[in-house]
């Protein structure tokens, strides 16, 4: 990174997943997805590591916006420095 003058990485989810869900079940879905990041050793140890170079955004599912405020909440208290949407 350092090589390539890139400061910062942000890891997070890429592709269609809890918005293409009803807004019942795609809060339940990102909240899955964003526990499994933070316990994913390869994802948590990087930002751990060299929290001044890496990242991590929360997955939240758009279709739920209460929803969605609410598990940025909790992941900002864990392991993830944002969301996209």
């Amino acid at each position: 990174m350092n090589a390539a003058s890139v400061s910062v990485q942000v890891l997070s989810v890429s592709g269609p997943g809890a918005e293409l869900l009803a807004a019942t079940a795609g809060p339940a879905f990102a909240r899955e997805y964003n526990d499994r990041m933070a316990q994913a050793q390869a994802i948590a140890i990087a930002i751990a590591a060299h929290p001044t170079q890496f990242a991590g955004f929360a997955y939240l599912s758009t279709t739920n916006p209460a929803a969605a405020a609410g598990e940025l909440e909790r992941t900002v208290k864990t392991t993830v420095s944002g969301a996209h949407c």
